[in-house]
């Protein structure tokens, strides 16, 4: 029974020290039903910004140990313009590359246990998105989304020496 209980004992602190090691986000989207721009039907829209908080999950991963990243978006307008369609009852998103680039409004606070290493509000956008090469795939529909929060994240988010590699 002694070396059940050692044997639980380092689970748990292992699991404590894996808990204070990770760095992550946490993604809050603020009256999603409100944004600018995001699908009307409730499922479609739910994709988008499951998407678009795994993505920045995805960035946030890259972060050092410990850091946190909280994210509360409070507007997305996404990339191109939403036309109706007549084929297969799905509208479509035309982006013509005039008036239409993506843009996002959010905070964002970076922590380090209880200590805030960074924080801000932004409105973040790509005037020109469609004249950057984009190493998202042409089958991705928030690839211009997802380079815009690339950007983002480089500029304002991460480290000089998480930006060096």
């Amino acid at each position: 029974m002694n070396t059940l209980f050692k044997h639980a004992a380092a689970a748990a602190l292992a699991l404590l020290a894996a808990s204070n090691a990770w760095a992550g986000a946490k993604v809050t989207f603020v009256h999603p039903d409100q944004f600018s721009d995001v699908p009307f039907s409730s499922s479609d829209r739910d994709d988008v910004l499951r998407a678009l908080e795994q993505h920045i999950d995805k960035l946030a991963a890259k972060l050092p140990a410990g850091q946190q990243l909280n994210v509360e978006v409070t507007d997305v307008d996404l990339a191109g313009q939403t036309w109706p369609s007549r084929f297969r009852g799905q509208d479509i998103r035309i982006m013509n590359g005039r008036a239409d680039w993506p843009h996002m409004t959010l905070r964002y606070t970076l922590t380090q246990g209880d200590q805030v290493v960074r924080s801000g509000d932004e409105t973040i956008s790509d005037m020109t998105y469609q004249m950057h090469i984009n190493r998202y795939g042409r089958d991705d529909p928030l690839r211009y989304e997802k380079r815009m929060l690339d950007d983002w994240f480089k500029d304002k988010v991460a480290t000089p020496a998480m930006a060096s590699r």
